[in-house]
């Protein structure tokens, strides 16, 4: 489904609970860690990342990215809020769904 997703026109976001993996927490897909493997399942397509620990400048940057193309999909943690307006973006895949909270996955 993402593959089509980014064949077409569309973007992608896929939602981390974590932004890095621990051993109390090994359970949990980390945004960081899945960075480099998916990047690599999906060869051809520019991947950006995105998470609360980059400083506000490399934030901007990363969502300046997305919005224009530059970037096709994003391993992000909950750092994508109300108010991040990337009409295009067509799929959202959240990681250990089961992780997040009613409000957090509105």
């Amino acid at each position: 489904m993402m593959r089509d997703e980014l064949t077409g026109s569309g973007k992608v976001y896929l939602v981390y609970p974590v932004i890095t993996g621990s051993e109390q927490l090994s359970m949990l897909r980390a945004a960081t860690a899945e960075f480099k493997p998916i990047s690599e399942r999906f060869k051809g397509y520019q991947c950006g990342l995105l998470h609360g620990r980059m400083t506000g400048d490399q934030k901007a940057d990363a969502l300046r990215q997305f919005r224009y193309g530059e970037t096709l999909y994003t391993p992000c943690h909950t750092s994508i809020e109300i108010g991040v307006d990337i009409p295009d973006a067509s799929l959202m895949v959240v990681m250990n769904a089961e992780k997040f909270g009613i409000a957090q996955l509105h």
